[in-house]
């Protein structure tokens, strides 16, 4: 009984030192309607923490699509268990329509889940960065909310790409790396394309007991 209450502890001091989703909707501006979210490693269970995000934004009310932009290793579709095969990189460079694209989350009816595509179908096409822009214009009409999940930027262009093409980028960073040259990596490369960083989540992060307690008290 005691370890559980410790660990039932610890969840709430998780969840009320971060409220990330609260400080994502209080930094953003009105005109802030594409968020790009990448990471400076694949170890912050990244795709999990940006649908849990828009889970909770979508339970407020807000209509949200996640737009998975990993183009290397899609996860949206694993964590979500909602995808299609085509998406994404078929609606961008093929005659797909999104209608025909997009499916509905399996707990929310405003929570849209729009899966990366056949990516190999378009190994000699080159994303042209005019095109994505118009493309991510073309959906702020439907939407509140963008949520793009990109891949681990560091090296990798087409995650800048979606950082730099967003309204704000968030980073998320295993504990391990905040402080570290890998973290200098991944902020370098996103402020070389300008990209507008929002804020940085510190994920892996356990709490000491000591801390807890000081949140709680004994």
């Amino acid at each position: 009984m005691f370890n559980r209450k410790r660990e039932e502890k610890k969840q709430i001091a998780l969840q009320a030192f971060y409220n990330i989703e609260d400080k994502i909707l209080d930094k953003l501006e009105a005109k802030d309607k594409i968020v790009t979210f990448t990471s400076t490693s694949n170890h912050t269970d990244q795709a999990q923490n940006v649908y849990n995000i828009a889970r909770h934004l979508a339970e407020d009310g807000e209509k949200i699509l996640i737009l998975d932009g990993n183009l290397r290793n899609p996860q949206i579709e694993d964590v979500s268990q909602r995808g299609k095969e085509r998406g994404f990189m078929d609606e961008l460079l093929d005659d797909y329509s999104h209608s025909s694209l997009v499916e509905v989350d399996k707990d929310y009816n405003n929570l849209y889940i729009l899966s990366t595509g056949k990516v190999s179908d378009y190994a000699d096409r080159f994303l042209e960065i005019n095109d994505i822009r118009n493309y991510f214009d073309n959906l702020r009409k439907s939407y509140d909310y963008i949520f793009i999940n990109a891949g681990e930027n560091i090296d990798i262009p087409e995650a800048n790409l979606f950082a730099s093409l967003a309204d704000k980028c968030i980073v998320f960073t295993a504990y391990a790396n905040k402080d570290n040259d890998i973290y200098k990596k991944s902020i370098s490369q996103l402020e070389k394309v300008s990209a507008d960083i929002l804020g940085v989540i510190v994920t892996n992060y356990v709490y000491t007991e000591a801390e807890i307690d000081e949140l709680f008290g004994d």
